[in-house]
């Protein structure tokens, strides 16, 4: 079994990367959506599985990355998910030493403030997320 996890990884990553190529557009919108929503998942999974610690906040680096592959403006998918996956990369490694040096319920408390930051920071930020005036 461990012999076919390299392989199948692989496999996976070919599958993704030649997929806009050999699929049109809707079909690779589709895929990036299932990718990226996967990845929220298996971020879930390994906080809350893995290192037992529950999370309140796990979409804020999901945003942050939604957001800066929406400013790209582009009709290519491949772009805007990788600097989606770089910018949510970077937020969570900004903020993942605050949450895994934390313990009890002050992890709940630090996700959550992280969460409710990057809801304040939408809002707020008019230029950029197009957060309604009222």
């Amino acid at each position: 079994m461990k012999r076919l996890l390299p392989v199948a990884t692989v496999a996976a990553v070919a599958v993704a990367v030649a997929a806009p190529w050999m699929v049109d557009d809707y079909t690779t919108a589709t895929l990036a959506r299932l990718l990226v929503l996967g990845l929220v998942g298996v971020s879930v999974a390994l906080l809350t599985g893995v290192t037992g610690l529950p999370t309140l906040g796990q979409a804020a680096p999901f945003a942050a990355g939604a957001y800066a592959a929406a400013q790209l403006d582009t009709a290519a998918v491949l772009p805007q998910l990788m600097v989606a996956i770089g910018v949510g990369a970077a937020f969570a490694l900004l903020t993942a030493p605050l949450v895994v040096y934390a313990r009890g319920v002050y992890v709940l408390m630090i996700t959550l403030a992280i969460g409710e930051l990057a809801i304040t920071v939408a809002s707020r930020w008019k230029s950029m997320t197009g957060a309604p005036t009222a």
